[in-house]
């Protein structure tokens, strides 16, 4: 769980093994075990007061399901913008899903929540179930959508992938993050278009996410 804006962050870890051996450049390969996340069924002291100080909360489901629904029902309380991240990707409860502000899946992910495998067509289904989505697609870019019709295309920045690992986790966590600090949605999905493409050109997963000043300055030169 991520509290988003400067004023504040908590998270926990999980276990994760990268393997790098067989795998083609510009591949992820991920292995991943609980560890901690696993332990986080529930808000611990504190968390609701730092979810209530933020201007966006992010979620992931690699905590137990009771642990997202109770910080997405705290962001919702206080008027906190909840974006959620279904992955690993299943069947999403009405009660999670009625707390979540932004939902932002892959296009794998999209596929296997909706049944349906064209972008258009899955974005357009959980626009049914949440207020606004956005469906990354790798080197495409993404596509954004809000239930009163707004439509986004944001094209990916054509750079030479190295290591895809931290892609996701960089785009969602500069849109929370930019959304949350009053950016509108189209530089918000510009940033993290702009974040997802430097993090891709180094390998490792924390270790190649971009700072802000780097996106700035990358974003100065386009």
């Amino acid at each position: 769980m991520h509290c988003g804006h400067p004023r504040s962050a908590h998270g926990t870890g999980s276990q994760r093994d990268r393997a790098h051996r067989g795998r083609r450049r510009g591949e992820q390969l991920d292995r991943r075990g609980p560890a901690a996340n696993g332990t986080v069924d529930a808000l611990a002291e504190g968390d609701e007061e730092i979810i209530a100080a933020s201007g966006s909360l992010l979620l992931q489901l690699e905590i137990p399901q009771s642990g997202v629904a109770a910080a997405a029902a705290a962001g919702k309380r206080h008027g906190v913008r909840v974006v959620l991240t279904p992955a690993p990707a299943v069947p999403l409860p009405e009660d999670l899903l009625r707390d979540v502000d932004l939902l932002v899946p892959n296009e794998h992910e999209a596929a296997v929540l909706t049944g349906q495998e064209d972008p258009e067509r899955a974005l357009s289904a959980l626009l049914e179930l949440v207020p606004e989505v956005v469906i990354t697609l790798g080197s495409r870019g993404c596509v954004y959508g809000h239930r009163d019709g707004v439509r986004h295309e944001v094209p990916a920045f054509p750079v030479q992938a190295v290591d895809t690992t931290a892609a996701g986790d960089t785009f969602v966590g500069v849109l929370s993050t930019a959304l949350g600090e009053g950016a509108d949605v189209p530089e918000a999905l510009r940033r993290a278009a702009a974040g997802s493409a430097l993090s891709v050109q180094r390998t490792g997963a924390t270790s190649a996410m971009p700072g802000r000043e780097e996106i700035n300055r990358f974003l100065a030169n386009r």
